[in-house]
């Protein structure tokens, strides 16, 4: 008796193929595989000019440069040099970078201003952990008197200064801060507002502990606030990012390059964190969480906070 397969649609409401599925999951298991990478490219190399191959984001994506620019990610060890490569500027007109994330964040980023715009209506200061091309920064920054953005990669930081910041509320430019976000090179206390996208992602365990007390240690007591975000599909379903990736090969190939860039695709799974730990990582360094869903955006947004309580000598954030 055949295995019965789950039926699933991509973002334009066509089935999507079986083989597709597949590798999809063959991906998410062992991201780095050789008989993976080398399906996907097989697969795109097929629909290269067919009606399929020109579908999606990705179909505007020449083929060759996408197989290029995979060739020379898989082939660089270095983390910092494999970033260099996708900020170069694609066949597009944009930066790899950019184009290869595109999907991740057109719902992730929406969901996170909107949660962000609930609290104050305005931060004394901000600050964007591993901030890329800056388009987290860009959406939020307006919102904050002063703003600083940070990434391990300066060359990134170079392309994020080069976006045009609004101004019009008096506020100045994001300021651009070369870092290690396990060892940020700010005061305690020194910003009301913190956020991230995507960075958490790659972190190993330790690192993720040794990144929660850095931002419990920057955080501004009582209201300082720390936004992560996560995408929950709907229950048996795909995520919108996922259905817009599988319309064809070359979607495919593109999740296969951010995984090998952010070397995400490589950690071992006893490294990796679920989300319970995630969140329990980060009630241990003392801040305490709440969550908002969005279901329009498919994404989780949860807020830290700094937790206090009443002791004899005052307040101190663990408890007696």
């Amino acid at each position: 008796m055949d295995k019965q397969t789950e039926t699933f649609y991509d973002y334009d409401g066509h089935e999507i193929p079986q083989r597709y599925m597949d590798l999809w999951e063959a991906h998410k298991r062992h991201p780095v595989g050789e008989k993976v990478w080398n399906e996907a490219i097989e697969l795109a190399k097929q629909e290269e000019g067919t009606p399929v191959g020109r579908r999606g984001f990705y179909g505007r994506v020449p083929l060759q440069d996408l197989l290029t620019l995979a060739e020379k990610v898989r082939a660089e060890k270095d983390s910092k040099e494999r970033y260099k490569l996708v900020s170069e500027k694609g066949p597009t007109g944009d930066i790899w970078f950019d184009t290869l994330n595109a999907l991740s964040i057109e719902d992730t980023i929406p969901a996170l201003t909107e949660e962000i715009d609930r609290g104050y209506n305005r931060y004394k200061r901000g600050l964007d952990i591993g901030t890329g091309t800056g388009n987290l920064a860009e959406a939020i920054k307006r919102r904050c008197w002063e703003f600083v953005m940070s990434d391990q990669a300066d060359f990134l930081l170079k392309i994020a200064r080069q976006r045009e910041w609004d101004t019009t509320w008096g506020n100045k430019s994001a300021s651009p801060v070369a870092a290690n976000a396990l060892q940020l090179p700010f005061k305690d206390r020194s910003f009301d507002l913190v956020v991230s996208h995507g960075l958490t992602n790659s972190f190993t365990r330790k690192e993720l502990k040794a990144f929660a007390k850095e931002v419990n240690r920057i955080l501004e007591d009582h209201h300082g606030s720390y936004y992560d975000s996560s995408v929950i599909p709907p229950e048996g379903d795909l995520a919108i990012w996922e259905q817009k990736s599988l319309v064809n090969a070359k979607g495919i190939l593109a999740d296969l390059i951010v995984d090998a860039v952010s070397g995400s695709g490589s950690m071992r799974k006893e490294d990796q964190v679920s989300g319970d730990e995630f969140i329990r990582i980060f009630q241990e360094a003392g801040l305490t969480p709440s969550f908002s869903e969005h279901p329009l955006h498919q994404t989780l947004v949860v807020k830290f906070k700094k937790l206090f309580y009443k002791t004899r000598n005052g307040l101190s954030q663990q408890p007696t």
